[in-house]
């Protein structure tokens, strides 16, 4: 009750409260739905953990393809393990049909596409990917090495300012056209050192038989 001139009257608050609660209620009904549905499209969207493995390839409806290189091709029919046999046959080059080699912007299109693999050098490829694809498109990528192949190790000085080119793997002929050119400048001057080597040990050689020869004739 509100006393008002001497007189009372009263103060209806409850359909206020009532509004503000319904409106809170809605407000959080409708966050909580947002986040439900954000999260059913990141479960949509991940990469499927159903392809891990090469079985999983070759159990799969996945279509295969590989870079058309000389090496991928001399590569997929020289690898006799049964496994790696059997997907080459099937996914690859089945009887009968043309083999999937293709170009690697051909094959990058194709994995956008869906339901396809594709071997490929890994630098070149994702740098492609990079250009091409739009970023949710990149989260569904899944990487299995096919060939298992062993790096090579690459021996070199300590603190080389040349040893963070070769980590990230992406060296070009201009990153390494100083270290190029010393080395080619080396190759040319080591044989005129060899020569310069060469004969002066010759002249010292001459010189100490000339001694030699010297002293005997002032001994007799």
């Amino acid at each position: 009750m509100l006393r008002i001139g001497g007189r009372y009257s009263q103060v209806k608050t409850k359909p206020f409260l009532g509004r503000v609660v319904t409106l809170l209620l809605f407000v959080a009904l409708t966050i909580l739905y947002a986040a439900y549905s954000a999260n059913i499209v990141v479960l949509l969207r991940a990469p499927s953990s159903s392809v891990r493995s090469l079985q999983d390839i070759l159990n799969s409806p996945l279509k295969l393809g590989a870079s058309d290189f000389a090496y991928n091709r001399y590569f997929f029919k020289k690898l006799n393990e049964p496994l790696r046999k059997a997907i080459y046959n099937k996914k690859i080059a089945p009887k009968g049909k043309k083999a999937n080699f293709y170009t690697m912007k051909e094959g990058v299109e194709k994995i956008r596409k869906g339901l396809f693999a594709f071997h490929m050098e890994l630098n070149p490829g994702y740098r492609l990917i990079q250009e091409t694809y739009q970023e949710d498109e990149k989260c569904d990528l899944v990487e299995i090495d096919y060939i298992n192949e062993i790096d090579p190790w690459l021996p070199g000085q300590k603190r080389s300012p040349y040893k963070d080119l070769f980590k990230i793997n992406s060296v070009g002929i201009t990153d390494m056209y100083p270290a190029m050119l010393a080395t080619l400048y080396g190759m040319l001057l080591a044989p005129a050192a060899l020569l310069l080597e060469i004969a002066y040990k010759r002249l010292m050689v001459m010189r100490e038989k000339r001694k030699g020869i010297l002293q005997s004739e002032h001994d007799t």
